[in-house]
């Protein structure tokens, strides 16, 4: 089993993975929020997994940045978990 994390910002994600024993898989690398951008994820998670099924991919809810990047892996097969992260307030809006 693969799980990956996606550090979700406006317009540059970063990707990272561990396998079930936490050791990290390969280096984390940078994407852009961009259908090319989600395209390369996707093929960096392919290259690391078998599957979809193999990975379960967690990210956080940056403002509205974070639906495209989960909209895609989900169309993809890919499971996601989402933690829902309330602010009180920040001082760059995503």
């Amino acid at each position: 089993m693969t799980y990956a994390g996606v550090d979700i910002a406006k317009t540059d994600h970063v990707i990272g993975a561990v396998d079930e024993r936490g050791a990290e898989m390969c280096l984390p690398m940078p994407f852009k929020n961009t259908e090319a951008g989600l395209e390369r994820a996707v093929a960096w998670l392919e290259g690391l997994a078998g599957s979809p099924s193999d990975v379960v991919v967690g990210m956080e809810t940056t403002g509205h940045c974070w639906m495209a990047c989960y909209s895609f892996l989900v169309a993809r097969g890919y499971s996601v978990a989402v933690c829902f992260v309330k602010f009180l307030s920040t001082k760059w809006g995503c």
